[in-house]
């Protein structure tokens, strides 16, 4: 029997760990940015990269739920 690669998941796939993994460093960054903020406000490239990360760690976050749901139904 050949496997259709293209829908076919193996049983473990990383969606746990990486939610996991996502959840902490949104937990991380909700509780650090400002004080991050507040002592290294002069350095450009650490607030651009704050900036960046919040929105896209929720959002990765909530894709991993989203697509694990419609994968592996309840």
């Amino acid at each position: 029997m050949e496997l259709d690669m293209a829908t076919y998941y193996p049983q473990k796939i990383g969606f746990y760990t990486v939610r996991k993994a996502a959840h902490g460093l949104c937990k991380a960054l909700d509780k650090f940015d400002p004080i991050l903020r507040f002592y290294f406000p002069e350095n450009s490239t650490l607030i651009a990269l704050l900036d960046a990360i919040g929105p896209l760690c929720k959002q990765l976050e909530a894709e991993i739920k989203a697509q694990q749901a419609a994968i592996f139904p309840p």
